[in-house]
């Protein structure tokens, strides 16, 4: 059974699929195809190149799913968030320790100074006292 890929009209890149539909009616600004991939195969690394359905080149699917800078900013903005009892006079570390933490702090908000690009910032993002990598997620992705 053919499944309706819905595409990008500029860019060609497949944005969706239905199993089946009564009137293949893309959303605005997309074009409609049918394909023979089966149902639930993994739709966005495929597009439409002059009426047929290819897959994306490995150099596309990491341009496609390149972390952006606002991933990078939500990544630190919840490191912060996380980290902020570290601070407090009270919270149960020694000076030392609260010390590597602090440095760590500034050291993630300051790579949107010293980096200009996100995936420059991922490859920058330092372990935290612990020892924990937060930015793997994102690395994973370039």
């Amino acid at each position: 059974m053919n499944q309706w890929l819905f595409y990008d009209l500029n860019t060609g890149l497949c944005n969706g699929w239905a199993q089946s539909l009564i009137e293949p009616v893309p959303p605005a600004g997309c074009g409609v195809i049918a394909s023979d991939k089966g149902a639930g195969f993994d739709h966005v690394n495929f597009k439409v190149v002059n009426g047929r359905v290819r897959e994306l080149t490995a150099k596309q699917k990491r341009e496609r799913f390149a972390p952006t800078i606002d991933e990078v900013k939500a990544l630190i903005s919840g490191c912060l968030a996380q980290s902020d009892r570290t601070q407090v006079p009270d919270f149960p570390i020694s000076d030392d320790v609260r010390k590597a933490w602090r440095t760590w702090r500034q050291a993630i908000r300051d790579l949107s100074k010293q980096h200009a690009a996100a995936a420059d910032m991922i490859r920058a993002f330092p372990a935290d006292p612990n020892g924990v990598v937060h930015a793997s997620h994102l690395a994973a992705r370039l």
